[in-house]
């Protein structure tokens, strides 16, 4: 990003192909988008009235998110992520005001993806409207290191990890609500 970003909101109000496209990006190769290191950081939000989350990985697909807020996004699975059987990593990020109408309000793993790695990161006002305000996972394998999860706000709590071992080290989960 050019320095004149600093401490400024991309706005997001598209598809990738067109205005009915579910994501603003999608992501079939491997792609790593990198905010500043240093305050003030980079926001991607979306656009006033564009429901859309911020990003599909696709099968076969690598994201990795370094240094971002990632808020405003709306999706049926996933409100800010959506990883469909891609890799993730996400690393200090933060995800607010995200929101899913199925599962999972900032980030949804689809179970079988190979891979899930969250680390120095904090989750803040997501909310769902099923499962997950905050994380969802059935990845492979996962790592989830150093989170903040708070007042997230969802049917069936702020994590949903099925079919799989999530490790989380060091962390703090406190004041999310169940709806």
């Amino acid at each position: 990003f050019a320095p004149a970003l600093a401490g400024q909101t991309v706005t997001l109000d598209t598809g990738w192909t067109n205005a009915n496209d579910a994501s603003a990006l999608a992501v079939t190769g491997s792609v790593t988008i990198q905010g500043f290191t240093n305050a003030p950081g980079i926001t991607l939000g979306m656009d006033t009235g564009v429901t859309k989350r911020h990003f599909l990985v696709n099968p076969g697909g690598a994201l990795t998110l370094r240094h971002l807020t990632l808020t405003g996004g709306q999706g049926d699975y996933g409100g800010s992520v959506w990883n469909y059987f891609g890799s993730l990593t996400v690393r200090d990020c933060t995800s607010t005001g995200n929101a899913a109408a199925n599962e999972v309000g900032a980030i949804q793993v689809w179970g079988g993806s190979p891979l899930l790695v969250i680390e120095n990161s904090t989750f803040v006002s997501n909310t769902s409207d099923s499962v997950a305000s905050a994380i969802g996972t059935g990845a492979i394998s996962n790592s989830l290191k150093h989170l903040t999860v708070t007042a997230n706000t969802g049917a069936s709590g702020s994590f949903w990890l099925y079919d799989t071992v999530v490790p989380l080290h060091n962390s703090i989960i406190v004041g999310n609500t169940s709806d």
